[in-house]
């Protein structure tokens, strides 16, 4: 348990917080101010043809978007599918057969040695 001397305690009483307390928001429910009871809320002025401009940048943001990702996903799948049955593949399964050979080899003439150490 931690201790603390008495004069401490009585600072800490005596002194009030420095900060102060602020008020909260006001919650749904509350009912709106008197001044601001019959105000009718409109939607801000939108400028038409400023509306119109961003509508179209946005499709044809959209559209060139979607052309990346369809463009990287062709190459990504292209690439892959070179990996799996491509001249990739093909460079791979030649590869294995070589090593297959030499592991093969290896493995004959150390039957060869165990044979001749019988």
């Amino acid at each position: 348990m931690l201790r603390l001397p008495q004069a401490l305690l009585l600072l800490r009483l005596s002194c009030p917080p420095c900060v102060t307390a602020t008020r909260g928001r006001k919650s749904r429910t509350d009912p709106p101010a008197k001044s601001k009871a019959s105000r009718i809320k409109y939607p801000p002025m939108v400028c038409i043809e400023e509306l119109l401009n961003v509508r179209h940048r946005y499709r044809e943001y959209t559209a060139i978007l979607g052309a990346m990702r369809a463009d990287f996903k062709e190459e990504m799948l292209r690439s892959r599918f070179e990996q799996q049955v491509g001249s990739f593949a093909e460079q791979r399964l030649h590869l294995e057969a070589v090593e297959h050979a030499a592991l093969m080899a290896w493995n004959k003439e150390e039957n060869m040695k165990a044979l001749r150490r019988r």
